[in-house]
């Protein structure tokens, strides 16, 4: 995944320096795919986090500073700037903090919440449900992705002259990968198990995912279905088609004995 989201996985690193500055060159640079990608805003969103992140470490460390020295440490262009920012701040709750006009100094203060209503537990449980949503969404995305062919191209790679072709190609293309290439990776086994289960459930089958013995499951479903099947001689041509493992020569045996 790092291959294929260099550019972000390079704005990441440029965050972590705590300097917008890293954050603005790394945005400047790449400014033509994100504007391909449409992500630019959120880049910009991103320099304007740091700052903000900036800030609140600096109600770790003083009591009061002036808004000059607040601009100068968070790398702001004038107190100006980071009056706004501090004032933002503190109307969204991320600091608690006053803002002198006498003198341009700012006083940090301790949270003065006690956590101790019924307000605040509601307040944690909406966030605690918002979390588990956003959990789900990003699930749903991995799972959109691990299937979508531009994805699978990209991390497979495209060669013509491999010997077994693949079924991700774009509309009226072909894509060529080796097999056993691919299926070495978990994540495009798992992409191949999600496109087919979502196929199978385009028409109607029942698709049933096992973290274990997918054969005992398989064959379990099998035996539960032949006996309740009307037709007996449908069911008999069903398993005797099955491949003859060892486990599911067992199976038949035992399926065959209770249709009689």
């Amino acid at each position: 995944m790092e291959l294929l989201s260099q550019l972000y996985q390079e704005i990441a690193n440029s965050y972590s320096t705590n300097n917008p500055s890293d954050v603005s060159s790394v945005l400047e640079k790449h400014s033509g795919q994100l504007n391909r990608d449409q992500n630019m805003g959120l880049g910009k969103q991103v320099v304007s986090s740091l700052y903000r992140k900036n800030i609140q470490r600096l109600t770790k460390t003083f009591l009061t500073l002036s808004l000059n020295d607040i601009a100068r440490r968070v790398h702001l262009h004038a107190p100006q700037e980071a009056e706004q920012y501090v004032r933002n701040m503190i109307e969204d709750g991320e600091i608690h903090a006053t803002i002198s006009k006498q003198n341009g100094m700012v006083h940090f203060h301790d949270n003065p919440e006690k956590y101790d209503n019924p307000a605040v537990l509601r307040h944690v449980e909406q966030q605690m449900q918002h979390c588990i949503s956003l959990d789900e969404k990003l699930k749903s995305m991995d799972q959109e992705i691990a299937v979508n062919p531009q994805y699978v191209q990209k991390s497979m790679g495209v060669r013509e002259d491999d010997e077994v072709g693949g079924v991700f190609g774009a509309e009226g293309n072909r894509t060529h990968c080796k097999k056993d290439e691919f299926l070495s990776k978990d994540c495009n086994k798992q992409g191949l198990m999600n496109l087919i289960s979502e196929e199978l459930r385009k028409g109607n089958c029942t698709v049933s995912n096992v973290s274990g013995d997918a054969d005992v499951l398989f064959f379990s479903q099998v035996a539960l279905a032949a006996l309740l099947w009307p037709s007996q001689v449908y069911a008999t041509q069903l398993l005797l088609s099955l491949p003859l493992t060892a486990f599911s020569m067992q199976m038949q045996m035992y399926i065959l004995l209770k249709l009689q």
